[in-house]
């Protein structure tokens, strides 16, 4: 409603580089994971494609795309120096 829309286009967690982050986005506990919200506002129509950006290791990328949650991938890569090697 803030941004006078109907839907959001493309609708991305940002920033999903380890498997800590998977599993905050996953395995929240009790209250359900995070991802369901976003299933719900999906399911809702209020978000046409969920997808994720990263800077993550190849193994970390795998697993995020084997949960089949997403629909796109935002992959980051620094041609000057790697990221995730700081």
């Amino acid at each position: 409603k803030t941004l006078g829309l109907d839907y959001i286009d493309l609708f991305s967690i940002h920033g999903l580089n380890t498997g800590d982050h998977l599993e905050w986005l996953f395995n929240h506990g009790e209250k359900g994971d995070l991802i369901d919200a976003v299933r719900e506002l999906k399911a809702e129509g209020k978000i046409r494609w969920v997808g994720f950006s990263t800077h993550a290791p190849a193994h970390v990328t795998k697993r995020a795309i084997e949960t089949d949650a997403f629909d796109y991938l935002n992959l980051h890569y620094h041609f000057v120096g790697s990221y995730t090697a700081s």
